[in-house]
């Protein structure tokens, strides 16, 4: 099943950040850029970037932008990530967003629903992700 595969990646992933954080080089880096950066590509999207909020967290895995929307603007996704950094509840963000546009919508969801985060001893913590689409238009 795709999901259990995507699920066991995203555990794998987990389990290897938090054994990198054992290593005296270990260097956090700057939440922010790091989605950012990671989530800039070439192409339709290259003006595409991300920004998260997530108290005491760091981006494990952040989803590459690959949308086919003709239309743009700022989505915002409340989330909800369990201890584990998996993302197990998204919602719109309508007040956070300027546009209403269902494709947007529809890709921020899917996209926050693959987002991972580091592992943290609370069961429960809330944040957003906020994507900015320049459109392909």
């Amino acid at each position: 099943d795709d999901f259990e595969q995507r699920l066991k990646a995203l555990d794998d992933a987990i389990k290897n950040v938090e054994d990198a954080k054992d290593n005296p080089n270990f260097v956090k880096s700057d939440p922010y850029k790091a989605a950012e950066k990671q989530a800039n590509v070439d192409g339709n999207n290259r003006n595409t970037s991300i920004r998260y909020r997530l108290v005491d967290r760091n981006a494990v895995y952040v989803p590459n932008p690959v949308y086919t929307c003709s239309a743009s603007g700022t989505v915002a996704v409340n989330i909800k990530v369990d201890a584990k950094g998996r993302v197990i509840d998204q919602q719109i963000n309508q007040s956070s967003s300027d546009t209403t546009n269902g494709c947007l919508w529809d890709a921020a969801l899917d996209y926050a629903s693959q987002t991972a985060f580091s592992t943290a001893e609370k069961p429960e913590q809330l944040g957003s992700i906020t994507y900015y689409f320049p459109g392909q238009g």
